[in-house]
Formats: C-alpha cells, structure tokens, sequence
C-alpha cells in the first residue's frame, strides 16, 4: 500500500498471475503487472517510493525474490533462489526472514540485488520490522519471542520471550508491535534505548 494504491496478487488456475492495484478514493481494482510466471506460493508483497517488491515458488518455497517497478508495471528478478518469509524495507535495504532450513535474516540492498546474512541460526524467523537503529524479527521454534538486532551487527538481544504464536511486527516511535496467531492477540512492548 502507498499513499494513492494498496495492492495485491492474484494467481489465475490457468494463466500467469498479476498484481492488481486499486485506488485509495474508490473505483475497481486494475491489473497492474502480468507475471511471467504462475507461482504455487507467493510470499508477502512489499513496497517502497519506487517499487512493489514478492517471492515466489513454483514447487517449493526457495523461487526468487521480485521486485515491480510502480510507475512501468515492469517486473525483474531482485535476488534469485530467496523467498522470504517476511520483509519490511527502510531505505536502500530490504530486511528478511528466511525459514525452512535456512533459518537466517539477511539485509538485500535493493539497488544491487545483493544480500548479505545479518543473523544465522534463527528458530524460525517470522515477522520483521526495520527502524533507523534496529532490525527486529519474530521467531517461534519450542518456544517463541522477538528479538532485535543494533545497526551495523551488533549483538542480538531479546526484547519478549515466552510468547506463543507471533507473525505480525510493526514499529511506530515508541513501541514494537504485534499479533499472536495462537491467541489472537495484538499486544506491544515499549522500544529500548539504543546506546
């Protein structure tokens, strides 16, 4: 969503899919960009000033990252074999997780399609938000929490623990964020000093 469009993906059984968009003032939705390809999963659409950007997978959930540029429609690969399970950009970089077996979050400048591992050994790395200090990112494996990492790779640190279910981050001044899917909750937690 920006501030004139909010956007979505549709996957046709028998065509490629698209992203559709559809004005914040009303009026029906439009197809905004065909896609090359009819993906079995599409991860979670983001966006920046410039650019839509989603995963996909064809068989399994390891396809490239895209990226689709607002004012074209034109679609290109970002950061092949790269679907993440969440992603929130702040600037030049895009900030992901990555599940499965890969269990890591990586920072992707978006300009160059370049990636580069933030943190290995994640449990499950769900959600991510992205401030002006700070990467922080939900997890659950036997148990669950967020946790947040300083610019520049400092240490990790963890802000909640003992949670059951978290997916949804979201950052605003004061506070992180969030939903559990085991509860249904939103709850949130004042945000630490950065040193």
């Amino acid at each position: 969503m920006d501030s004139q469009w909010a956007y979505t993906f549709v996957r046709p059984t028998i065509q490629p899919g698209g992203l559709l968009r559809a004005p914040h003032n009303g009026g029906g939705s439009q197809l905004f960009s065909s896609l090359t390809e009819s993906p079995a999963y599409v991860g979670p659409l983001f966006g920046d000033v410039t650019h839509i950007y989603y995963g996909t997978g064809m068989t399994s959930p390891f396809g490239p990252l895209r990226k689709v540029d607002k004012q074209s429609g034109n679609p290109s690969e970002l950061l092949s074999s790269a679907l993440p399970s969440a992603v929130a950009v702040n600037g030049t970089y895009a900030y992901a997780t990555f599940m499965h077996s890969v269990n890591e979050v990586r920072r992707i400048d978006l300009a160059m399609g370049s990636s580069k591992v933030i943190a290995t050994q994640q449990p499950s790395p769900r959600a991510v938000a992205v401030d002006v200090s700070a990467t922080y990112w939900a997890y659950k494996k036997d148990t669950a929490g967020i946790v947040r990492q300083v610019e520049g790779g400092g240490s990790i640190e963890d802000l909640v623990d003992e949670l059951a279910d978290p997916r949804g981050v979201a950052l605003d001044d004061e506070a992180i964020h969030w939903t559990d899917r085991e509860n249904g909750s939103v709850s949130r937690v004042a945000l630490p000093a950065v040193d």
